[in-house]
């Protein structure tokens, strides 16, 4: 049986109307499944795989929910972000991300925990968990439009915090305007933070911006959306297993675009944590 997780808010707009297609093409290939929305089941023991409709913050809700999952995950992407779908999908067709996400290829792919709590795309601290604070406020936007305005808004306004970085032997007290630890390459529904980034390679890529002016920080902005700024003089990038972040004053993150507020943050990559179907070459239904 499969279990079909329905982002809370797919009551609304395209949400809803991709869940409607979704349940039509289960209806029409046979496939016995039960849909969870509000409510999830206590445990995963009557299914044999997972189907996601949602975004980011859907995916890490039941990453967290559930902890170990041993059996296939798919998405198809109805959130504001759909970051960490965007490097699954085959193409943006309803039924090329249908297939995809019911008979594509296992693969499995890494995740991230910090203090305990599960990320799987990817996880900044500094600037970036400011703008985590700041995005609920803004009701009127959604998607990468509203991520954006909201940055714009935080670059005239915040300010470095001194941050001890400690990784893979490595150890630096600095300024630091954002440190980000990226299982994937895309944050902030299509910036791209780390180009590079692979989610099945066993490590982070760990991006970490010095102190900034203002007017580099607008010079760069579209460097950095179009992933572009590795190699910048106020960048530094490495790969990471396990880093711990501290700070006198306490210092906002995101994961998966979900706040996260502590002086100390201590992250570790867990290599192919999760199974997941994604990728053109289709196999037997997980049905």
């Amino acid at each position: 049986m499969l279990a079909v997780f329905i982002n809370p808010l797919a009551g609304r707009g395209r949400s809803l109307q991709i869940w409607s297609r979704v349940r039509h093409m289960l209806d029409r290939d046979e496939k016995k499944y039960r849909s969870f929305q509000l409510e999830l089941p206590k445990d995963l023991d009557d299914f044999t795989g997972i189907l996601i409709i949602g975004g980011d913050g859907t995916v890490n809700h039941l990453m967290n929910h559930f902890g170990d999952i041993e059996i296939p995950i798919g998405i198809i992407p109805a959130g504001s972000g759909n970051d960490l779908a965007q490097g699954f999908l085959p193409s943006n067709d309803l039924d090329s991300q249908y297939r995809s996400a019911l008979n594509g290829t296992l693969h499995k792919v890494d995740a991230g925990i910090c203090n305990g709590r599960i990320f799987l795309n990817g996880m900044g601290m500094g600037f970036d968990g400011e703008v985590a604070l700041e995005i609920p406020k803004v009701k009127w936007l959604n998607g990468h439009l509203k991520y954006l305005i909201v940055v714009i808004k935080k670059i005239f306004t915040y300010r470095e915090k001194i941050m001890r970085m400690e990784w893979d032997g490595h150890i630096r007290d600095q300024e630091t305007f954002m440190v980000f630890l990226a299982n994937g390459p895309r944050t902030g529904g299509g910036f791209k933070i780390a180009p590079s980034a692979k989610c099945d390679d066993g490590k982070f890529d760990m991006i970490i911006v010095k102190r900034i002016s203002i007017m580099q920080r607008l010079r760069f902005l579209p460097v950095i959306e179009k992933g572009k700024h590795i190699g910048l003089p106020f960048i530094d990038f490495s790969h990471a297993q396990q880093i711990s972040i501290t700070s006198a004053e306490m210092l906002n993150a995101q994961l998966d675009g979900e706040l996260m507020q502590s002086k100390r943050f201590e992250v570790r990559i867990m290599p192919g944590k999760y199974m997941f179907r994604y990728g053109t070459d289709l196999v037997d239904s997980i049905g």
